[in-house]
């Protein structure tokens, strides 16, 4: 077992559940996911297609362009210096994309 703790960075731009997310050169990239329903409780939420990079060295988040569509539940992967975003859905129905994202 290590001894590193865990460190608290900025906040998120907003709080969504089941988001993908994955490491990208040197930011983490966080695309999709559910958000809650203005005045509402769980589970009443929406998918959504934004995307957000964390920049670790200013310690803020930038806004990227979106995804095609809103989807939550996706997987997120850097194959060959590509950022892929794979399937996910609104969970009605489940989507079947994939898409890339070059920066």
């Amino acid at each position: 077992m290590s001894d590193a703790d865990w460190c608290l960075h900025s906040n998120a731009v907003h709080a969504c559940i089941v988001h993908a997310a994955t490491r990208f050169n040197e930011i983490t990239v966080k695309a999709g996911g559910m958000l809650q329903n203005a005045g509402e409780s769980w589970p009443l939420a929406h998918s959504v297609a934004t995307v957000f990079a964390f920049l670790p060295l200013e310690n803020q988040w930038e806004s990227l362009p979106p995804l095609p569509a809103a989807r939550a539940a996706g997987a997120a992967a850097v194959l060959d210096g590509v950022l892929h975003f794979v399937g996910g859905g609104k969970f009605e129905p489940t989507l079947k994309f994939v898409e890339d994202f070059s920066v």
